[in-house]
C-alpha cells in the first residue's frame, strides 16, 4: 500500500511539457525524419542531471544485431505504450540501463542508429524514465515518432529540469495525474502494466 501511495504521490506531482512539431521540416514544413538536435540535448541533459536511468525503445527491430543484444524486452506488447496506441501490430519495449551506454545519449543513438543503412532513433520511438521504487518506473522523456511528438515529465523539486525545458521552448500541456494517464494510461511499470 505505502509503494502505490508513494507512486500516486509521485504521478500527482507531474508536470508534462511536450513539442509536437519535433521533427525538423523542409522549406514547406514537411517533416525529415530526424528530431530537432534540441531534443537530443535535452536527453543528455536528463541523463547529466541523474534524472533517467532507463533508456527504452519501441518498435520493429530493424536495429544492429550487437545493439539488439544488450538490451532486454520490458513488456511484451504493451497496449498503454504511447507509441502503440491504435497499431494493429504492437511492439515489444526493449530497454537497458543508462549505465550501460556510458550515460551518453549519444554513444545510444549511435549504436541504436549503426553505420550501414542508419535508421534515426526517434523511429523506435525512444523513451527515458527512472525508478522513483524498486521494480517501478516512471516516465522521464516518452516519444510518439511517426508523429512527431515528444512528452517531457518534471515532478518535485525539480527546478532546473523544468528551466531547461522552458529555455528550450517546450511547451506546458499539464499537470497531475490525469495528464500523465493521458499520455500513458496507467501508472505503474513505466505508466502500466499488462
Amino acid at each position: 500500500m505505502a509503494h502505490l501511495t508513494t507512486l500516486n504521490r509521485w504521478v500527482r506531482s507531474v508536470r508534462v511539457y511536450y513539442d509536437c512539431r519535433a521533427l525538423d521540416g523542409d522549406e514547406f514544413g514537411r517533416g525529415t525524419g530526424d528530431f530537432k538536435p534540441i531534443h537530443d540535448r535535452l536527453c543528455q541533459a536528463a541523463i547529466d542531471f541523474r534524472l533517467a536511468s532507463l533508456f527504452t525503445l519501441c518498435g520493429p527491430a530493424r536495429r544492429p544485431p550487437e545493439f539488439l543484444s544488450r538490451l532486454t524486452r520490458i513488456v511484451s506488447h504493451p497496449t498503454w505504450w504511447p507509441a502503440n496506441h491504435g497499431q494493429k501490430r504492437r511492439w515489444d519495449l526493449l530497454g537497458a540501463s543508462v549505465k550501460d551506454f556510458d550515460r551518453s545519449w549519444r554513444v545510444i543513438r549511435n549504436e541504436a542508429e549503426g553505420k550501414k543503412n542508419p535508421i534515426v532513433i526517434w523511429e523506435s520511438d525512444p523513451a527515458l524514465a527512472f525508478e522513483p521504487l524498486p521494480g517501478s518506473f516512471l516516465g522521464r522523456m516518452a516519444t510518439v515518432g511517426h508523429e512527431g511528438h515528444v512528452y517531457y515529465f518534471v515532478y518535485d523539486r525539480e527546478r532546473d529540469w523544468e528551466d531547461r525545458l522552458n529555455r528550450a521552448g517546450m511547451f506546458f500541456a499539464g499537470s497531475g495525474e490525469s495528464e500523465y494517464l493521458r499520455i500513458f494510461k496507467t501508472a505503474g511499470m513505466l505508466g502500466g502494466t499488462e
